[in-house]
């Protein structure tokens, strides 16, 4: 999705809650660049260094991750769309639900296994 993909969506949701509510005030704004909108960023299934991570994890926790969509906000923009480097920010140790808020932790023994599924993910996408 783009910005203006985005922007045309809530629009739409905006005049129609207007419609419903006919009182209502409300008006989208975007903060100021560079704040205004983070692009996605995507790293296609066949590439290898997903095939490298499922590998490792296959080999560290015994199964393999479901691929999916990570469901926040991260600095991998940054990386892909600025840099050209690939990045797949939702792979690493500790529960999404307590990133970031009172109370977050990570398990020790999670740390160590994500420490093994990086060095032999590096390993098979380096060799």
């Amino acid at each position: 999705m783009t910005r203006s993909q985005l922007e045309v969506d809530v629009e739409r949701f905006l005049d129609a809650m207007r419609r419903d509510a006919p009182g209502l005030r409300v008006e989208l704004e975007f903060e100021q660049s560079p704040l205004d909108w983070i692009p996605p960023t995507e790293v296609p299934a066949d590439h290898p260094l997903v095939a490298a991570l499922l590998i490792a994890a296959e080999q560290v926790l015994g199964w393999r991750p479901r691929l999916s969509a990570f469901p926040s906000g991260t600095d991998a923009s940054k990386f892909q769309v600025l840099a050209g480097i690939p990045t797949i920010p939702s792979f690493g140790p500790g529960w999404l639900r307590l990133a970031h808020g009172p109370n977050e932790c990570v398990g020790t023994e999670a740390i160590t296994q994500a420490a093994k599924m990086y060095a032999l993910a590096a390993q098979t996408y380096l060799s």
